[in-house]
């Protein structure tokens, strides 16, 4: 009798199709900034991805009236889930289904590894969850369900193995698919049009040095100005309590980093003792450090254990415009603003596309940017100073 309900059970797994959510093809209007769940509370450790990125576009969800958009792409010949606003999206949002916000509580009844989607071919996250961690359970996708949860001082979202939780769960699948054909993308921009996202109809603008400009009707003149960007706060003398710290471009190890032959990567240690800290990102520390000629300061990020558990508490998170911005003319990058000692070209002709985050000083001379940078046949992202003059908002 046994034998013969196990058998009818296959039958019925095999006549049962697996139901999967229909995605929809979009572009991206600008740099992609990710979090793992709909709204600011979840975390961020992805980063902003590049506008050429191809997406997907899952589902959306509305947050204290913020519409995010589920998407996933491919990174590093890995699979992604992630959110993003729907401003940096051009996509039809008739057909994109929308996510329920009902949700059942259960537990783990083991440690269990999370992934960026419904799946091992996703991405697995850094972190895992802890036995009889309470978990948020939105919906079931195959084997997975997509569950939200603690993860330090931030809320996260990951997809969990199903035989890891404890109770059984019943929640339908989230979003439901939409029985409709996906829509035609919007092309992607090009640079130039590109700068029509921000609008500057009937604007009087004031440059970095005083002068008055008429913007209307010239949307491809107009300066990054003042007002969009933030001017970077720091605290001094914070001693270095870790030897051979390597240094990053960016707040993760994806990041590219300087090499010399002489002295090798970039790194800090224990002989730095006056630290200039800015803040965190994505639980990384962006310092100024003395450089390896002693002729000036280099500016890069560095794990937080580089410094004491008091500093670290007293580090406050960055806070950076993360503004569509573009090139106007060949501009070389530095790490050392101070001395002005270049570290590759960003450019080789103008109107490439860069992510303005802050102003370095009140002097408003350079802008603390991210963008791609080739070293050797390897592309990488990387972040550094440019100057003011050789960039525009889009």
């Amino acid at each position: 009798m046994k034998k013969r309900i196990v058998s009818l059970l296959l039958i019925l797994c095999l006549l049962l199709p697996e139901m999967a959510i229909a995605g929809v093809d979009a572009w991206l209007n600008q740099q992609m900034a990710t979090r793992s769940g709909p709204g600011t509370k979840y975390t961020e450790e992805l980063g902003a991805l590049p506008q050429s990125t191809s997406i997907t576009v899952i589902a959306q969800a509305e947050t204290n009236g913020t519409v995010w958009y589920q998407v996933e792409f491919t990174r590093n010949q890995k699979l992604y889930r992630c959110y993003t606003g729907k401003k940096r999206v051009n996509v039809s949002s008739d057909n994109i289904p929308w996510e329920s916000p009902d949700y059942v509580e259960d537990k783990l009844i083991g440690g269990a590894d999370a992934y960026y989607g419904p799946g091992t071919n996703y991405a697995k996250r850094k972190a895992g969850v802890y036995k009889n961690t309470t978990v948020r359970v939105f919906g079931v996708e195959g084997d997975w369900a997509l569950c939200e949860y603690k993860e330090g001082s931030k809320w996260a979202r990951g997809y969990i193995h199903v035989e890891k939780l404890q109770n059984t769960i019943s929640v339908p699948l989230t979003p439901t698919p939409v029985p409709t054909a996906a829509p035609t993308a919007t092309p992607a921009p090009t640079p130039r049009e590109a700068f029509n996202i921000i609008d500057r109809e009937n604007f009087l603008c004031v440059d970095y040095y005083g002068d008055v400009f008429d913007y209307t009707g010239h949307t491809e003149d107009y300066a990054l100005l003042v007002g969009l960007l933030p001017v970077m706060s720091y605290f001094d003398g914070v001693p270095c309590i870790r030897s051979h710290t390597y240094v990053y471009s960016g707040p993760g190890e994806s990041y590219w980093r300087r090499y010399n032959p002489r002295s090798g990567y970039a790194y800090t240690g224990k002989n730095d003792t006056n630290l200039r800290i800015y803040g965190q990102e994505n639980g990384w520390i962006l310092i100024r450090y003395p450089s390896d000629a002693n002729s000036g300061y280099r500016y890069g990020w560095v794990i937080p254990q580089a410094i004491s558990p008091e500093n670290q508490r007293r580090t406050p998170p960055v806070e950076f415009a993360y503004l569509p911005a573009i090139t106007t003319r060949f501009a070389d990058a530095t790490d050392d603003p101070d001395s002005s000692i270049q570290f590759g070209g960003v450019t080789e002709t103008a109107h490439v596309e860069v992510t303005a985050l802050a102003f370095l000083n009140e002097a408003r001379t350079w802008i603390y940017c991210e963008y791609n940078l080739r070293d050797g046949a390897a592309v990488y992202r990387a972040r550094g100073f440019l100057p003011a003059d050789a960039v525009r908002a889009r």
